[in-house]
């Protein structure tokens, strides 16, 4: 089984998730749902999982930014599952400019497309989901999700389509022009110099660069605007030294601000 965003490693986060899962239940999650959605004649079901925040309470995008836990969703336990995919909308910024993440607050619905190993038959959808929350501070949540995907379940559900339809700008929505990325080695990053000729999103803004290739991170500095030029600096590292053979479409671009986000592509010429 192969899944496909949000699939993350980190050892400090599970330290603290044996601390502290129970208080983030209780003092931060007012309730969570798998929203089983319908079937699509394409062979796949559109499903969500629903988490419902107390007042002031956050939690975090699939790149959290600076300060944050990145969220990690484990699948094992489903039957008949042949690949999900985690459907993200657009994010906003929270934090302060030197501790500044990325996520979502109040009511949140995560679409996911789930694709059965056979169209014909129910899937058994089961999900442990380690999510960090934030009020004053931050704290991990462990979630559990489970429910069944039936074949003739074919009426759309609205807060899903909500959720869909929240989703970042395309290039062509967004009036993104031109992207251009530099590589240069240091002594132990890749470091990457983005350049992208772009209307402002809003306020303060956040480029984000995630390479897709797992025992990878990018640690990102804010971004720099001149009219249309947006200019943002992020290093690539590695679990096992400086990254070598990068491969520029397996770095993929998006741009955060308040009014709205943009989906930019990738560093691929």
């Amino acid at each position: 089984m192969r899944l496909t965003n949000g699939i993350f490693s980190w050892l400090s986060f599970w330290a603290l998730l044996s601390a502290h899962s129970l208080a983030a239940e209780t003092q931060g999650v007012i309730g969570h749902d798998l929203r089983s959605g319908w079937f699509k004649s394409a062979g796949q079901y559109t499903a969500a999982l629903e988490i419902r925040l107390a007042p002031g309470w956050k939690t975090y995008w699939r790149a959290p930014g600076e300060a944050g836990f990145p969220p990690k969703f484990d699948f094992s336990g489903s039957h008949n599952l042949q690949d999900v995919q985690i459907i993200w909308p657009a994010p906003m910024l929270f934090g302060p400019q030197d501790m500044w993440s990325i996520g979502y607050s109040g009511h949140v619905v995560l679409p996911l497309i789930v694709h059965p190993s056979d169209p014909h038959a129910p899937v058994e959808l089961k999900l442990q989901a380690s999510l960090g929350i934030c009020d004053d501070i931050c704290i991990p949540a462990a979630l559990s999700f489970s429910g069944h995907l039936l074949p003739d379940s074919r009426t759309p559900d609205p807060k899903i389509i909500a959720a869909l339809a929240n989703a970042p700008y395309s290039k062509i929505e967004a009036d993104l022009r031109a992207v251009s990325c530099t590589f240069s080695p240091s002594d132990d990053a890749m470091e990457i110099d983005v350049q992208l000729s772009l209307p402002p999103t809003g306020g303060q803004e956040i480029v984000m660069l995630e390479y897709s290739r797992e025992g990878h991170w990018v640690s990102m500095q804010l971004p720099k605007r001149n009219g249309r030029m947006l200019s943002a600096k992020g290093f690539l590292h590695s679990d096992t030294g400086r990254p070598i053979g990068v491969q520029r479409a397996d770095v993929n671009i998006t741009v955060i601000g308040s009014n709205y986000a943009v989906e930019a592509g990738t560093c691929a010429p």
